[in-house]
């Protein structure tokens, strides 16, 4: 039986109620109406703790007074104004929810992590990828190092979101039917590769394979990695990687 009253008073305190008031409402749930001594034995809780929680219960219409020599008290049997509790309760918490996603994303925020295994990289970068508002800047050595979120990075253009994509695998760009206006070729090829997602940073460090990666919202680090997205992808470079390729050829 005590197990059971303490699964039903986290039933009303989920319902906003405090601790003492849904140990009081389940033992009336339970046993029906009872009098301040009955519930004084079953809670442990002091008789004027008792009388206060009584009169706290009865301004708030959950519990009624009956008239008879000893007093008891019953809870109310009307399951709507419960329905109406927890209505207004969900309604509590999702306006809480969102004051605090809008103070989160009205703050400048900051930090850097080192991710240090390669499932962990691709599901955060999967979930930030879900979340992006504005921009995806990508630069890859090789497409099979993002080719699980290649679909997904794609279909962000037609969104409405500002997609660059960055790679040195010139067997994938010479696979294009139609190279897409977001799409660019660059060399050298990098031993590593990088995204930057709105304001955000996804780093990884690749060699054969993945070797560590680091997340970062610092704003300095994701600007730098933007200042040299920019001159990668800028038309000056393109034009001078040509010449070179070029002059390249013409030596040979």
């Amino acid at each position: 039986m005590y197990r059971n009253i303490e699964n039903i008073s986290k039933y009303f305190i989920n319902l906003g109620f405090s601790n003492r008031e849904a140990k009081i409402l389940s033992y009336l749930l339970i046993y029906g109406p009872l009098t301040v001594g009955d519930l004084h034995r079953y809670t442990g809780i002091a008789k004027p703790h008792i009388y206060d929680l009584l009169k706290k219960l009865m301004s708030k219409g959950v519990i009624l007074k009956m008239f008879e020599r000893p007093s008891k008290y019953r809870i109310i049997d009307d399951k709507y104004f419960f329905m109406k509790i927890a209505e207004k309760t969900k309604n509590e918490i999702d306006l809480s929810i969102k004051e605090i996603i809008k103070m989160l994303s009205g703050k400048k925020r900051g930090g850097t992590i080192i991710i240090d295994n390669e499932k962990n990289f691709r599901e955060m970068l999967y979930n930030e990828l879900e979340r992006v508002n504005s921009r995806c800047f990508i630069m890859v050595p090789k497409i099979s190092l993002i080719k699980y979120v290649l679909d997904k990075i794609f279909s962000m253009y037609d969104m409405g979101i500002n997609v660059r994509f960055a790679t040195s695998d010139l067997e994938y760009v010479k696979s294009l039917s139609i190279q897409p206006s977001y799409v660019r070729y660059f060399e050298p090829k990098q031993p590593f590769m990088f995204c930057i997602l709105d304001e955000k940073l996804f780093l990884g460090v690749v060699a054969n394979k993945f070797l560590v990666g680091i997340f970062s919202s610092e704003e300095n680090i994701v600007r730098e990695f933007e200042e040299y997205f920019n001159h990668v992808w800028s038309d000056d470079y393109i034009r001078a990687l040509y010449r070179l390729r070029m002059s390249l050829k013409k030596e040979y």
